[in-house]
């Protein structure tokens, strides 16, 4: 059964929240939107629900309370959502299964200018200093996926311009450079001004071409002194150190993460153009899991169409999938050895939380015994500093943490990067909490006492039935005095080494009242 948008119970209605609450701030706005729920960042009269966690913010209570908002506590939302359980959509298809494999994002990238989502006026920006044929170099910045390069393309299209086209990965020091220079300085592109008008440089990803030798930074700048045609420059890291000096000479035009409603409206264009019905709900998930990366959104959409229904947990699966990535890109560059030490710690910052767990995971590789003593003692101290930061709150130790993380550790990549294998061991732990607290809570229920002795109890009982030379008559007396049954046993089973089979477990009787 399809399930109707209106059927949601808060659909139409505005949150914000505020505070620091129990539940992870990403699963409480996520449940929000799972029922329908908008959430915003400020208190404004559109808004229903201000949702208050501990130590809220007093300018917005202040503001909620003038207003005539609601405010509930996380306690209030848990209690009042508790038992809608959102079943997985169905997805309506019009039109039979188109088996082509072309991707979404090709088949549907704009053609124009016009048709760019998000960034209008960046876009307008750059059409315009186009036009003037300005000798001031302009640089794009902004993370990838946002329309940086495909602006520059139709752009250059609609103006009839040619590109000449280099990425700063592969162009990176005085001697590469100097190539480029020779091409956009050349006199014959002076003697004729219709010559002139119809060429431009694009340079990508200028913060990696200094990275190898800084004269290529110095040629880049010479370059800009010389050229006879507009040079365009991207970056995706406009705080990078590398590039410091470039943006003092160029006029910088900031590509912003595309805004979510702005993705929903593209993603309900395509689903029509490719004959399927999703609720405009479940596109908003999908649009704020891409966190502004169009093509992202468009891709997802595109292997969720092929389910005959979407659930949350699939949107945040592909969520946690586009986090992973990103994890193995940014150690990659750090393990790096061409990487500059200024690029290796705008990669830390880029994920603070997660870098110390990947590169710890990949530093064992080639090498000497008293290299690999020498990095552990290094990851050892980013530890330290780690601990420090989250546990103390110590925000100025994030430099120490990033240079003993990814600076002073000589590693090199290995050919295929391990994915943290402790972040799969908290997931065990923390399931295996859930199932020690459920022993515990149905301890008062069996007569148990409780606390250690209802383990040391358990675990008496578990060592009995895996020896083979203990009678099942006397296991059976001595479960059935410290009132267990089959389920405690179960899940005892699964948190211990000790494992016993179904089949083992002697049949307990309830007990006579």
């Amino acid at each position: 059964m399809k399930r109707k948008e209106e059927d949601l119970p808060y659909t139409g209605r505005t949150f914000v929240v505020t505070g620091t609450t129990k539940m992870s701030r990403e699963d409480l706005v996520n449940r929000i939107r799972e029922l329908g729920g908008k959430v915003t960042l400020s208190v404004s009269g559109a808004t229903t629900f201000l949702l208050a966690g501990s130590e809220p913010g007093p300018a917005k209570l202040k503001k909620a309370v003038a207003l005539g908002t609601k405010v509930l506590s996380e306690e209030d939302f848990m209690e009042m959502t508790s038992h809608y359980i959102i079943q997985p959509i169905e997805i309506k298809k019009t039109k039979s299964e188109n088996t082509s494999k072309e991707r979404w994002c090709d088949k549907y990238k704009p053609a124009t200018t016009s048709e760019i989502v998000g960034n209008k006026m960046a876009v307008t920006q750059l059409k315009t200093h186009l036009l003037s044929m300005s000798r001031v170099p302009i640089v794009l910045v902004g993370s990838s996926g946002i329309g940086k390069t495909l602006s520059v393309y139709l752009a250059a299209k609609e103006l009839g311009i040619s590109l000449i086209e280099y990425n700063g990965s592969d162009y990176r020091n005085k001697q590469e450079v100097s190539i480029i220079k020779g091409l956009s300085t050349q006199k014959s592109l002076t003697r004729d001004i219709h010559l002139h008008k119809n060429k431009a440089l694009l340079m990508e990803e200028i913060e990696n071409m200094t990275s190898s030798d800084r004269g290529g930074l110095q040629e880049v700048l010479n370059l800009f002194k010389e050229t006879k045609i507009p040079i365009i420059l991207t970056a995706n890291n406009k705080n990078s150190q590398n590039i410091k000096t470039v943006l003092t000479k160029c006029k910088v035009i900031s590509y912003s993460k595309v805004d979510s409603r702005s993705i929903v409206a593209h993603l309900k264009n395509i689903a029509s153009k490719e004959g399927i019905s999703v609720p405009e709900n479940t596109l908003m998930q999908i649009s704020v899991t891409a966190n502004g990366d169009v093509r992202y959104a468009v891709n997802m959409l595109q292997y969720l169409s092929k389910k005959n229904k979407i659930s949350t947990e699939d949107i945040r699966i592909m969520g946690k999938h586009m986090t992973s990535n990103n994890l193995f890109d940014v150690t990659k560059e750090i393990l790096q050895p061409h990487v500059s030490p200024a690029q290796k710690i705008d990669l830390f910052f880029e994920e603070p939380m997660f870098a110390l767990l990947m590169v710890f995971e990949n530093y064992l590789g080639e090498g000497t015994i008293k290299n690999a003593a020498e990095i552990s003692d290094t990851l050892s101290m980013a530890e330290i500093a780690n601990a420090r930061m989250l546990n103390s709150d110590e925000k100025r130790l994030f430099p120490v943490a990033a240079y003993y993380t990814a600076v002073k550790p000589k590693i090199h990549a290995t050919n295929r990067l391990a994915f943290s294998k402790y972040l799969g061991q908290m997931s065990s732990l923390a399931a295996s909490k859930k199932k020690l607290v459920k022993i515990m809570n149905e301890a008062p229920k069996r007569s148990l006492h409780g606390g250690w002795s209802t383990l040391y109890d358990i675990l008496s009982v578990m060592s009995l039935l895996e020896s083979k030379n203990t009678p099942k008559k006397d296991v059976l007396e001595y479960i059935q005095g410290l009132h267990m049954d089959k389920n405690v046993l179960q899940l005892f089973s699964e948190l211990t080494e000790i494992k016993i089979k179904p089949a083992s477990l002697p049949l307990i009787k309830p007990q006579k009242e």
